[in-house]
C-alpha cells in the first residue's frame, strides 16, 4: 500500500494504494484524506518514528492538516499557533449551536407547562 505507483502533479507527492506518499522536513509522510458530506477525516503516519495522528471532523471546513501540524508541533515540543481565522468561524458556529439549543429547550419548556394547564 505504501509503495509509490505514481507520481502526482505540480508538488512531489507519490501515490500508493489511495495512500499519499511525501516526504516533510526530512520524515516520511503517508496520508490519507477523506470526506462525505458535513464530514472530513484525515489519517496521517510518519513510519520512522511510529506516530499517527487521526483528525475526524463533522464540519466540512474543518482545517485537518493545520490541526495534524499543530499536534505535531506540541508533540515534538516546537511553538505553534492557531489558525486565526478557521478559530474566529468555528467561534460563530458554536455560539449560533448554543442559541438553537437554548431556544428549543426555552420551546419544550413553555410546551411542557402548556400541557400540563390544559
Amino acid at each position: 500500500m505504501l509503495n509509490p505507483i505514481r507520481e502526482t502533479t505540480g508538488i512531489k507527492i507519490e501515490m500508493g494504494l489511495g495512500w499519499q506518499i511525501y516526504t516533510k522536513s526530512d520524515r516520511l509522510v503517508t496520508q490519507h484524506a477523506d470526506s462525505i458530506t458535513g464530514y472530513k477525516s484525515l489519517l496521517i503516519t510518519y513510519p520512522k518514528t511510529k506516530r499517527a495522528i487521526i483528525i475526524l471532523a463533522n464540519a466540512k471546513n474543518a482545517p485537518r492538516c493545520q490541526i495534524a501540524q499543530i499536534i505535531n508541533n506540541i508533540l515534538d515540543d516546537n511553538p505553534y499557533e492557531l489558525p486565526s481565522y478557521e478559530q474566529g468561524k468555528y467561534k460563530t458556529y458554536i455560539l449560533l449551536s448554543c442559541f438553537a439549543l437554548l431556544f428549543i429547550f426555552v420551546w419544550l419548556i413553555l410546551n411542557i407547562r402548556r400541557r400540563k394547564s390544559l
